[in-house]
């Protein structure tokens, strides 16, 4: 199978049908009562999109990055905590132990934890995000360099698409689309980040707080 060439617009493209096809096959394998159907859709269009679209920038693996990537995310997940874990957590149900079967938990974090961040890494702040920079023309480019325009629309739509964390989830994107333009973290290094986060606010879920509001 040919590739497409890695042009701004056929990333601007394959993205768009991405996310509509994932949208779409999700929901049809969800009404058909298929376990885990989202994150089947995602895993299967990761796949895709990582044989159709391998090339990205890369940087080095090392131990500061791996730290930096922790740090990130624990850093984000302190904002968390503040903004909407803990004002809301008189008021919020936790799961009953009794009630948490083993396949759900592991389902949950493997969706949350790695298939998740793995495709929205991949579709939105590497294709999405550098198709978007690469078609912004010379009369904003010649002012402000196209990453910044791409860098707020996209985390504009990631914060849309996650309205009720809307609030960090802009500043998360804006982060994250910096690592990837500016410090050139492949989708695999930023899923790390992206991961950690969304496996801690699923555990702390499962914990009754991490413990503490039980």
């Amino acid at each position: 199978m040919k590739r497409p060439a890695p042009t701004p617009e056929n990333h601007l493209i394959f993205s768009a049908i991405t996310w509509v096809a994932v949208s779409f096959a999700g929901m049809v394998l969800s009404d058909a009562g298929v376990y885990g159907a989202k994150s089947i859709v995602e895993a299967t269009a990761l796949v895709a999109l990582a044989l159709l679209f391998p090339d990205e920038p890369r940087r080095a693996w090392s131990a500061w990055l791996l730290a930096a990537c922790v740090a990130l995310a624990l850093a984000f997940l302190a904002g968390w905590l503040l903004i909407y874990a803990l004002p809301n957590v008189a008021d919020f149900k936790f799961p009953a132990k009794a009630n948490l079967r083993t396949i759900d938990v592991v389902a949950g974090f493997v969706a949350t934890g790695l298939i998740a961040p793995l495709f929205e890494e991949k579709l939105a702040r590497h294709l999405a995000l550098r198709g978007c920079a690469g078609v912004i023309g010379p009369a904003v480019s010649r002012y402000i360099h196209p990453g910044i325009p791409a860098s707020l629309i996209i985390s504009t739509i990631f914060a849309l698409s996650h309205p009720s964390v809307m609030l960090l989830a802009f500043p998360f994107s804006i982060v994250l689309c910096v690592l990837a333009l500016r410090y050139e973290y492949n989708f695999l290094q930023r899923a790390i980040i992206h991961g950690l986060f969304n496996s801690a606010v699923m555990a702390w879920y499962l914990t009754q707080g991490f413990g503490f509001q039980g």
